[in-house]
């Protein structure tokens, strides 16, 4: 991704997500520090799908990736990254108006659970799509921005 190279990005991080089987150390008795060693694992797991849906998304591929993106908001709803990559989708496939439900669903819930507005970039992203403006800016990521227009 660094170089610029999204489909090898896409190709190594899909791999290596492929190997991944299931939550990590799940037949291991934990205790604290191993937990927390786990959610690290997990952590970086989470970046590296980060990471692949991004440059699926720099290719083009954003009708493709809606369905597992919605999966990806519905088991982890607190995501931010994963609600902007499935708004910047959804936009990018011409459905502006679900995008706009997917950020009124994470801001509900944000609100809801933990009394904290969506971020900066998360409202950015929100007022683009309001304004159709889809030239501008905008990043799934707190890495590489990437345009809501087609890439």
């Amino acid at each position: 991704m660094e170089r610029g190279d999204a489909a090898r990005a896409a190709e190594l991080l899909g791999r290596a997500l492929g190997l991944w089987q299931g939550p990590a150390l799940v037949d291991v008795p934990t205790g604290p520090l191993l937990d927390t060693e786990i959610l690290g694992i997990e952590e970086g797991r989470a970046r590296a799908l980060e990471l692949r849906v991004e440059a699926d998304l720099r290719l083009g591929r954003h009708a493709d990736l809606i369905g597992e993106l919605r999966m990806l908001v519905a088991r982890h709803p607190l995501h931010e990254s994963f609600h902007a990559q499935l708004m910047i989708a959804l936009c990018r496939s011409g459905h502006n108006w679900r995008a706009l439900e997917v950020y009124q669903q994470l801001r509900a819930t944000l609100v809801g659970e933990l009394g904290v507005e969506p971020s900066g970039r998360i409202q950015r992203l929100h007022q683009e799509v309001l304004n159709g403006d889809q030239g501008r800016l905008s990043d799934s990521s707190p890495e590489p921005e990437l345009l809501l227009r087609a890439g």
